[in-house]
């Protein structure tokens, strides 16, 4: 298990992380896309109420854009280092992660090994979820 999500109302584990990514990822897309879109009429009248509903929408998805930007991000980092969110939590920051093989051969782990299929809901994740690949098996 990585953690519980209470935004997806579930654990967040081998079986669901890359969807658990790809939540974040486009998310944080649709967050953008938003605002970027209602830039251009953000100097309508502001005696308008519809003007008013437009400064309300672009700053609730700036807010939560920058934040899940920061969130995905630390996300990404946790992949490229094999961690879960709690191992970071409590793991030193040396590199004595036995199960860390690599930035690409992690992210391959999630994500799979077709790059097409990396940012489509399928699944692609490598492994059963019960045995993992270590840095002496990689290396050796």
């Amino acid at each position: 298990m990585d953690h519980h999500c209470p935004w997806v109302n579930n654990c967040v584990g081998f079986g669901n992380y890359k969807y658990f990514m790809l939540f974040l990822f486009w998310t944080t897309v649709l967050c953008l896309f938003v605002v970027l879109s209602f830039i251009p009429f953000l100097s309508l009248d502001w005696k308008d109420s519809s003007s008013i509903f437009v400064l309300i929408v672009f700053i609730i998805a700036s807010t939560f854009g920058v934040g899940l930007f920061f969130f995905t991000l630390s996300h990404v980092f946790l992949i490229l280092k094999n961690q879960t969110t709690i191992e970071s939590s409590y793991r030193n920051q040396d590199n004595n992660n036995i199960w860390d093989i690599g930035a690409f051969n992690n992210w391959v782990q999630v994500f799979g090994e077709d790059k097409f299929l990396w940012l489509l809901p399928l699944p692609t994740s490598l492994g059963n979820g019960i045995k993992f690949p270590r840095k002496d098996d990689v290396t050796a």
